[in-house]
């Protein structure tokens, strides 16, 4: 495929996404606001100058990184784009270029779409599942890279009182994940969004025998801190063990869109 090609294939309004065409929308609004409004319909107001910049550029990353993805297909294996699959690939990745993980994805995912070997793998939904992803949704699909059918321990921990009468949750879907600029909280959200596109899942019976597979719990800061402020008169935490997993779904939109490294 050459430049040319491609380029054919962009969505107008990604192009025009870095031209000066428009004043802002409205003086109430808020900079931002308004920021967001012109890489949306087209235009970027002058006090948006910095925020194109940062825009274009990224954007020129994705189109230089997406063009030697291509060239890196043996030519023999090369087919033609699908138009159902590149342009709302494109479309919705003008949304997400400024986060690195997302563009990943995107070009994989057009990339996987022209080669033989993967193209039969690519249904039409995968640009609209990466457009509902956070970058630590794409990190945390990293984890099941290496090995997309391992089961990653999870669990919920549940306060019962002493008796053991009655049970509510304090925490639920907690994982050893770990990222410095993310909150357990965070990770959790992020799992339960990826189980709602159905690439992983949470099976109500599943858990992991292997030994000391659950050990990560009791030094977790999030099981710590409600250890502390439980009441041990009354209450006590029960660990109930859980697993994650890729669904098949799930493993061919990772197949796809993550690729091992080469």
């Amino acid at each position: 495929m050459t430049e040319n090609t491609l380029i054919k294939l962009i969505p107008d309004s990604i192009d025009n996404a870095t031209k000066n065409i428009t004043d802002s929308p409205t003086k109430a609004m808020g900079e931002t606001l308004t920021d967001i409004w012109c890489i949306v319909f087209g235009g970027i107001h002058q006090i948006s100058e910095k925020r194109k910049m940062k825009y274009a550029y990224e954007l020129e990353q994705f189109h230089l990184d997406l063009l030697n993805e291509i060239d890196s297909i043996p030519p023999q294996k090369k087919v033609e784009p699908k138009i159902q699959i590149v342009a709302p690939a494109l479309e919705n990745a003008k949304y997400c270029v400024e986060e690195k993980e997302l563009r990943e994805l995107f070009k994989n995912l057009i990339s996987s779409s022209l080669n033989k070997d993967t193209s039969e793998l690519v249904h039409p939904s995968f640009a609209d599942i990466i457009k509902q992803m956070s970058p630590l949704d794409a990190m945390v699909v990293n984890y099941f890279i290496t090995s997309i059918v391992a089961n990653i321990p999870l669990v919920n921990l549940k306060k019962l009182t002493t008796n053991e009468t009655g049970f509510n949750y304090l925490y639920q879907n907690l994982t050893y994940f770990s990222h410095p600029s993310y909150t357990s909280t965070d990770l959790t959200i992020s799992i339960e969004n990826l189980v709602r596109l159905n690439i992983l899942s949470i099976p109500s019976d599943g858990h992991i025998i292997t030994p000391k597979a659950y050990d990560w719990v009791k030094t977790n800061p999030e099981y710590l801190r409600i250890k502390s402020d439980l009441d041990a008169s009354k209450y006590s935490i029960q660990i109930e063990e859980k697993a994650l997993r890729t669904t098949s779904f799930g493993r061919t939109f990772i197949s796809v869109c993550c690729p091992k490294k080469k």
